[in-house]
């Protein structure tokens, strides 16, 4: 055992001895060459990058037009002159022109007004009016009626009117025709008017009036118009007998004995 140990520490010394030299060669080495391992280390600075500068918007500049006059040479003989007189001439046709259009305008004539209609530009006839005036009898009245014809002419003009009623179921009530409407001076508005009788109480008619005037003027055809009117007309009697039977019913139901006894038949 004693010889075991010995050899053991002989080694162990042996290798502890052979260890140091190994490192003091390796250190010798070192110290004589000063490049040592031979590394070389590189150190990269990274290089800035710029920023994309802003492009700059394009912007456009408009200068005023300049009038650059254009030489001329000096005028021919006589050029002036002409030059002068066409512009004269374009400046009186335009005047002219002007003219012309004012007085277009202020041929336009009479216009209708209100509820007119025109009869070929020479007369106007107004929109029929009505009034009705009730009786005691429901099948009697008296029904007015009446329009106006304005003449616009420079000649007196003769004509003549029409006027009817009809009732509910398109009966004709009363007629009077052949009324004459004379002498209607220029400038003047005639007001034509007639009373048509037996106009019962139909809740509504319908009235007619036509005028004829003659049959040209001024080398103008003109053309009878009719107008017509709408007129109710309030059933009175008929009212009346409603409220009178109504008020029978009502008498009877109150004078009437309630809750008399039922007789009963005798056993």
């Amino acid at each position: 055992m004693n010889q075991r140990t010995k050899r053991g520490a002989v080694w162990a010394s042996a290798v502890l001895i052979s260890s140091f030299l190994a490192f003091g060669s390796a250190a010798s080495a070192f110290a004589a060459d000063d490049d040592g391992l031979g590394l070389e280390v590189t150190v990269t600075t990274p290089t800035p990058v710029a920023s994309p500068a802003p492009t700059p918007t394009p912007t456009s500049t408009t200068k005023p037009p300049t009038n650059t006059p254009n030489p001329s040479g000096p005028p021919a003989p006589g050029g002036s002159n002409n030059g002068g007189g066409g512009n004269g001439g374009g400046n009186g046709g335009g005047s002219g022109s002007g003219g012309a259009g004012s007085g277009g305008s202020g041929s336009g004539g009479p216009a209708a007004t209100g509820d007119e209609v025109s009869i070929g530009g020479a007369l106007f006839l107004s929109g029929l009016k009505s009034t009705y005036h009730p009786s005691f009898n429901p099948f009697d009245g008296t029904l007015t009626l009446e329009f106006t014809v304005r003449n616009v002419t420079n000649e007196t003009i003769t004509g003549s009117a029409h006027f009817w009623a009809n009732g509910v179921f398109g009966n004709e009530l009363a007629d009077h025709d052949a009324l004459a409407v004379a002498d209607i001076a220029p400038g003047e508005t005639r007001t034509v008017q007639t009373e048509l009788p037996h106009i019962g109480q139909w809740i509504f008619v319908n009235a007619n009036a036509t005028f004829t005037p003659p049959g040209s003027v001024g080398g103008v055809t003109l053309e009878p118009v009719t107008r017509n009117a709408f007129v109710p007309i309030f059933p009175w009697f008929l009212v009346i007998i409603v409220l009178i039977a109504a008020a029978a019913v009502v008498i009877v139901r109150i004078l009437s004995p309630q809750g008399a006894p039922v007789p009963q038949a005798a056993e």
